[in-house]
């Protein structure tokens, strides 16, 4: 199946009409200023060149505000907002076939949700982030045929489903790119990238499993036996299970890994980053802290399951029971943040929040605790 993805419009050649009182002016120092109308030369396919125009303003030699580029009949290529010379803000582009793709730029490259749909009935819809795609998507082909998997960084990962328009059901599986058997287990949540490893579990298909799990243990494991090259974790997550974010911390720490947080490291998920060698956030992006919790429906299923083993006579042992584990896990927590070189004021501010809430610390704040070490 033919994917559309996000693409320079042209390879061109820039000229400028000539001036006149009402546009394609320059101030003193020669930068532009004003209503501008250009001229596109496009070179994509040698053998039929042909000219478009690009219209809209510029604000001290950069292009500013909605701009518009078209073909000499009229009709519009591509038309959006700029912002300091770069796209910002949702675009529309068509191209010569008739296929027309739309969705929001940022930093002059897609980020965020896009379609594409090409004349014959193609369709391509999902996300971008900084410019790759990113992602859940759907794609359908001339014939009506549907798939629906994910993508990381540009590359088809974990189990796609293929459904054709005669009712049949495939089903593939990727890792990096790579078609990979299916019988064989492929966790979606990890991705290796040269001295990379991603971990990201809001790339798992099933909401329920888009959070840190027991199973990504072995995984881990199994991922950093195998890539012995591995230097850096990056980390995408809203948290999980406590226990197995300490596991894996201690997994990074034996390995001595660097930790790097994108977008989101959050709740059970900042464990797992603190066990990094050098710890760092890239720009944007956010570390939150809350206080643990155990939901009432959660502590009754677990007296139930476990009062005989453990010999709770009734609810009353059972709650002495978890007021010594309480303090036997904040004393654990708190030494490991200690133990990382956490600053121990920092340490106690990480309890501030319930789950309902969160607590996201600034850069500095994070930099001057030592919990992002640069």
């Amino acid at each position: 199946m033919k994917i559309m993805t996000i693409t320079a419009l042209a390879f061109l050649i820039l000229a400028a009409l000539p001036a006149s009182a009402d546009h394609n002016r320059t101030d003193e120092q020669g930068r532009k200023q004003g209503h501008w109308v250009e001229v596109y030369m496009d070179y994509t396919d040698l053998s039929a060149p042909h000219e478009h125009r690009g219209e809209g303003s510029y604000v001290d030699g950069k292009r500013q505000g909605h701009w518009v580029e078209r073909h000499t009949d009229g009709s519009a290529v591509g038309e959006g907002p700029y912002m300091d010379d770069k796209k910002q803000g949702h675009w529309i582009e068509r191209f010569a076939d008739g296929s027309v793709q739309e969705g929001p730029y940022v930093n002059d490259k897609a980020h965020g949700y896009w379609v594409a749909r090409g004349v014959d009935g193609t369709l391509a819809q999902g996300s971008y982030v900084n410019g790759k795609m990113h992602g859940h998507w759907v794609l359908r082909n001339d014939d009506s045929d549907v798939e629906k998997g994910h993508f990381v960084d540009d590359k088809r990962h974990g189990q796609w489903v293929l459904r054709r328009a005669n009712g049949d059901v495939i089903k593939m599986c990727y890792e990096s790119g790579d078609e990979v058997d299916c019988s064989v287990s492929v966790n979606p949540k990890f991705v290796v990238e040269g001295e990379i490893l991603h971990y990201n579990t809001e790339l798992a298909p099933k909401a329920e499993e888009r959070e840190i799990r027991d199973d990504d243990l072995d995984y881990f494991d199994k991922v950093l036996k195998e890539n012995p090259n591995i230097k850096v974790v990056y980390l995408t997550s809203w948290g999980g299970d406590v226990e197995a974010a300490n596991e894996i911390a201690s997994l990074i720490i034996d390995y001595e890994l660097n930790t790097h947080t994108v977008d989101i490291c959050f709740s059970a998920c900042p464990t797992i980053f603190l066990g990094g060698e050098k710890r760092t956030l890239q720009r944007g992006s956010k570390i939150g802290f809350h206080r643990s919790w155990w939901p009432i429906d959660g502590l009754k299923a677990y007296y139930e399951d476990n009062k005989e083993t453990e010999g709770w006579k009734d609810v009353f042992s059972f709650a002495a029971w978890v007021h010594e584990y309480t303090q036997d896990e904040i004393y654990r927590d708190f030494r490991f943040l200690l133990e990382r070189g956490v600053a121990p004021l920092f340490a106690i501010e990480t309890l501030q929040e319930g789950p309902e809430g969160g607590w996201y610390p600034r850069r500095k704040e994070l930099r001057e605790a030592n919990f992002l070490t640069e």
